[in-house]
C-alpha cells in the first residue's frame, strides 16, 4: 500500500477546489454542532489561499 504524505494532499487543487472542501468540512461540523474558532478559521482561510497546506493545518491543530 501507498501513503500519500500529508503535504502532497493538495497539490494541483485549484482555490475553488479548496474553498468546496472547506466548506464541505465546516457543514460537516456543523451537523455534530460544532463551530470553528477565529483561530480555527483563519488556518482555513489560509488553506483556501493556497497560504497553508493540509500538513500546516495537521501541525496547528496537534499544537493547540
Amino acid at each position: 500500500m501507498t501513503v500519500t504524505p500529508h503535504h502532497d494532499l493538495n497539490q494541483g487543487m485549484t482555490r475553488e477546489r479548496r474553498r468546496d472542501l472547506a466548506i464541505d468540512t465546516m457543514a460537516s461540523w456543523a451537523m455534530e454542532g460544532m463551530e470553528p474558532d477565529e483561530r480555527s478559521l483563519d488556518s482555513i482561510r489560509g488553506y483556501v489561499d493556497g497560504k497553508l497546506t493540509i500538513a500546516d493545518l495537521l501541525e496547528r491543530a496537534r499544537a493547540r
